[in-house]
């Protein structure tokens, strides 16, 4: 295996894109020392490699992030005559100085046909967010329809993600609903977007 280190960034959708290494501000593989760089690893074998982190001084405050990649040197041939090649990432995140959490959340909107909410929340500070969500339906006497969670997703500083929350066949109302989306994460503030719509 070849050990190397990369640059990503998280699409607005959550997808992973990986990019050539110091191509964004805020990376830190320039600050990654893998030990060895070939690996050799036996068939059902394993080994070990290791990784130091040398964070300059001039560095700002804030979440740096990288990715430590591990690739087969030779590339495979399939049956169909096509290569493949195995690549492994693993996230490196580093937090350096004072870290500001500011996250925002928006755009809440309701689609019948598909029934389900889109949402958009956006990280203003300078460090990783990484909150959990609910989303809470009331019925118009304030009575509780249900609450959905919503999965914890990483956020870079800067970034922004639009998601979206399924609601189940199962739920039924007459009148107005008011939907209440909160995100929380342990000492950040929490944040929540409310609409009321029918059904």
């Amino acid at each position: 295996m070849l050990a190397s280190s990369s640059d990503f960034f998280l699409t607005p959708g959550g997808e992973v894109t990986y990019l050539a290494a110091s191509s964004l501000p805020n990376s830190c593989s320039g600050w990654l020392r893998l030990a060895p760089s070939v690996i050799p690893v036996a068939a059902q074998g394993t080994s070990t490699t290791q990784l130091r982190i040398e964070v300059p001084a001039t560095a700002k405050a804030g979440t740096y992030w990288c990715a430590a990649m591990f690739a087969s040197g030779r590339a495979t041939p399939s049956s169909r005559g096509v290569s493949l090649n195995a690549r492994l990432a693993e996230i490196v995140y580093i937090n350096v100085g004072a870290l500001t959490y500011k996250p925002a959340l928006g755009n809440l909107k309701f689609d019948l046909t598909s029934r389900s909410f889109s949402f958009v929340m956006q990280n203003q500070g300078n460090a990783l967010l990484r909150m959990t969500g609910s989303l809470t339906l009331l019925d118009a006497k304030g009575a509780q329809l249900v609450s959905i969670p919503v999965q914890e997703f990483p956020l870079l500083p800067g970034g922004k993600r639009i998601g979206s929350v399924a609601l189940p066949e199962s739920v039924k109302a007459s009148g107005p609903v008011v939907a209440l989306l909160t995100f929380t994460q342990p000492g950040v503030r929490p944040v929540a977007a409310q609409l009321t719509f029918k059904l």
